[in-house]
């Protein structure tokens, strides 16, 4: 599109040909010769009005009312402009002049300009005495391409229509400097109609037809290729200020306005409404201006745009008659989500409402959405089916809101059917009733739920949930453990989200293997990024060793164990740190008893040495005796510092004996690594049991 000084231009230069003409139609009324005669008038130089006029010769020949006339001008510019046309020439032959009028029907004009030029362009024109004028050319070029031009005048009032066809926009660089950033090439076919007074400018109205359009600017962050395009606009001042309508369509062709990516050739995209520009405030208001994209969305934008300072000088409003997934998001919401959590999901569904952003940040909004569907690819969250309408900002203070899921999941967890209502206050969501959502066969318990500032960046959700006993067993199927007993249970008073960071007051509790564990001091950082970060300290009480050792078949062991893992540290779930100790509670009255499979197995985690049993008579027996048993481990930079219940010349005690024979397990490498320690675990455990 044009910019407002472009039209300035433009008119200007037509102006010129205004002022030729009247020249050239004024002449022959400076001669007071009788007729059949020739007459000849040369002027070196006429300047004024920041035009200049060099070698200007005209010849007028009479004859009754018949006349002909010749007018020609070496060169005309405008040094403030840069504008220089040379040898312009006008003929007329057997023109009309009399009292009344001065008319030419069959001209000639010829003149040469690197953009505007005309070889044997033709030119018609008349005069009356009331003070009208009329001219038209006709075949002359404009920057490769045919066009056409009638300039009419009456009194201080005047209209220029130009027709083109096939303007080659690389060559209107020179012409329209604005565009010369933009690199363009293609072709356009325009009309043009450029209405005014002796003042200025009135209206400029006109349609485009645009082919094979390609642009790109120097950062190649607004990219056009191949682009077949419909333009229609109106533009009339008022005082200082252009009111405009403009209507365009594009029905083929890529652009890339960093960072959206269009293809027309999907469906066509049209952008329509109205807007003000302001040549004392350089602002541009939209009020509205439509864009649709017919399959899948359909949005008015209105804000105020501040070209100088390129920021917007008002809130922007958007009101989304329609968005429809998967096509929305893939098209032109994913690009800004690029490089956050959000880039790689699969969107269904549809939405509608408004939106109010103020300095960046989302201050109003007003969601009606429609079975909408969002999963994220790398099976981190899922949401399926929500319906409702959700809504937040002071419009809305006090008023309440619902909305419903028929299933989600968070990772590997399932949850079922949820519904909510919320209250609207002040700038938050308020959930008005506790509710519960189903996982697994138990199910979590909000409490309370309040979403804080949903539209800026201090956003935060807090929450209070109860979990309701889990089976053990079905969780161990979920993360692919081995079949474990028991419940997982948990009730937290304060949980708070926040820029993907997830802090947890109050104390998870599992009751499985009928003893407890407990995890306190629980944090998720970065929760849906690749590399989420997970700090706990986990405390574990009178642990049935019997069960346990049954569940990872480890071999038996009879008796209780206590333990801890303090400062645990997981990235993208895997340990980094931690300082942990699973041994045998102080005062233990159980039955303590180990199984050959178990000794072979803590003996080949303490030191990785081989079976100890393959000779001598202990082969023989199942079992033996054991006063204490224990493990711990520090782990820091992928090195295992491990330690047992007591402390020997060689190394460490993992199991001190009791009764006869007596087995001690030692182990005699106090750093282990990591990964060679969870190597030997899990084929331990991975192991078949013996028969």
């Amino acid at each position: 599109m044009l910019y407002a000084h472009d039209y300035l231009k433009l008119s200007f230069g037509f102006r010129i040909i205004r002022l030729v003409i009247i020249y050239l139609l004024l002449t022959p009324l400076l001669f007071s010769k009788p007729l059949n005669t020739i007459t000849t008038l040369s002027i070196d130089k006429i300047e004024g009005n920041g035009l200049v006029l060099e070698g200007i010769t005209s010849t007028l020949d009479t004859s009754d009312i018949q006349f002909d006339y010749r007018l020609k001008i070496k060169s005309l510019s405008i040094p403030e402009k840069k504008l220089h046309i040379n040898n312009i020439n006008i003929k007329c032959e057997d023109g009309v002049f009399t009292l009344f009028e001065i008319k030419c029907s069959d001209g000639k004009i010829s003149f040469v300009h690197p953009v505007v030029s005309a070889k044997e362009a033709t030119i018609v024109f008349s005069r009356l005495n009331n003070g009208s004028l009329e001219v038209q050319i006709n075949n002359f070029e404009i920057s490769n391409g045919k066009s056409s031009v009638k300039i009419a005048t009456q009194n201080e009032h005047w209209k220029i229509e130009l027709d083109s066809k096939n303007i080659s926009l690389s060559g209107l660089q020179l012409l329209l400097p604005s565009i010369q950033k933009f690199s363009p090439d293609g072709r356009i076919n325009t009309h043009i109609v450029i209405k005014g007074n002796r003042e200025n400018i009135a209206s400029v109205n006109g349609n485009m037809e645009m082919k094979k359009i390609s642009f790109t600017n120097q950062e190649s962050t607004i990219v056009g290729e191949n682009i077949f395009s419909k333009l229609e606009f109106q533009s009339k001042r008022k005082t200082n200020t252009w009111a405009n309508n403009i209507s365009s369509t594009i029905h083929a062709g890529e652009i890339y306005v960093d960072p959206i990516f269009i293809d027309a050739e999907e469906s066509p995209k049209e952008i329509f409404g109205k807007f003000e520009w302001s040549q004392e405030t350089k602002n541009i208001t939209f009020s509205p201006i439509t864009f649709s994209d017919r399959d899948s969305i359909h949005i008015n934008v209105s804000t105020t745009q501040d070209l100088t300072e390129n920021i917007f000088a008002s809130p922007v409003f958007i009101d989304i008659q329609y968005a429809e997934f998967p096509k929305a998001y893939n098209r032109y919401l994913q690009p800004f989500l690029l490089h956050t959590n959000y880039s790689d999901l699969t969107v269904n569904g549809a939405v509608k409402g408004s939106l109010k952003i103020l300095d960046k940040e989302l201050e109003i909004a007003k969601l009606d959405i429609g079975h909408l569907t969002v999963k994220d690819n790398l099976n981190r969250f899922a949401l399926y089916d929500l319906n409702g309408e959700i809504a937040w900002g002071a419009p809305y203070d006090k008023k309440n809101y619902n909305f419903e899921f028929n299933a989600a999941n968070l990772y590997d967890l399932m949850f079922g059917k949820g519904a909510f209502e919320f209250s609207i206050t002040g700038d938050s969501l308020v959930l008005k009733e506790p509710t519960a959502v189903a996982i697994l066969d138990g199910e979590i318990r909000l409490e309370k739920l309040t979403i804080n500032h949903p539209g800026n960046e201090n956003r935060s959700i807090d929450m209070d949930v109860s979990l309701l006993p889990i089976s053990m067993q079905d969780l161990s199927a979920v993360f692919n453990w081995p079949k474990m007993s028991g419940t997982f249970s948990g009730y937290a008073p304060n949980i708070v989200y926040k820029n993907g960071n997830v802090d947890i007051q109050g104390a998870l509790l599992i009751r499985a293997f009928d003893g407890t564990t407990t995890i306190h001091n629980l944090q998720v950082k970065e929760l849906f990024s690749p590399l989420p970060k997970l700090f706990a300290d986990i405390q574990i009480k009178n642990l049935d060793l019997q069960p346990l050792t049954e569940t990872f078949s480890f071999g038996e062991i009879t008796g209780r164990l206590d333990g801890y893992i303090n400062e645990l540290q997981l990235l993208n779930w895997k340990p980094i740190h931690f300082d942990a100790w699973l041994g045998t509670p102080i005062n233990d009255s159980s039955r303590h008893r180990i199984s050959q499979t178990a000794v072979d197995n803590l003996t080949k985690v303490g030191n990785g040495a081989p079976n100890i049993f393959s000779k001598g008579f202990l082969r023989f027996l199942d079992s033996f005796g054991y006063d204490r048993i224990g493990i711990g481990c520090k782990l820091e930079n992928l090195i295992c510092s491990m330690r047992g219940v007591a402390n020997s010349d060689r190394g460490f005690y993992i199991v001190k004996g009791s009764g006869i024979p007596r087995i001690d397990i030692i182990g005699f490498t106090n750093e282990v690594s990591w990964p060679v320690l969870t190597e030997r675990l899990s084929r331990i455990i991975h192991a078949q049991p013996d028969n």
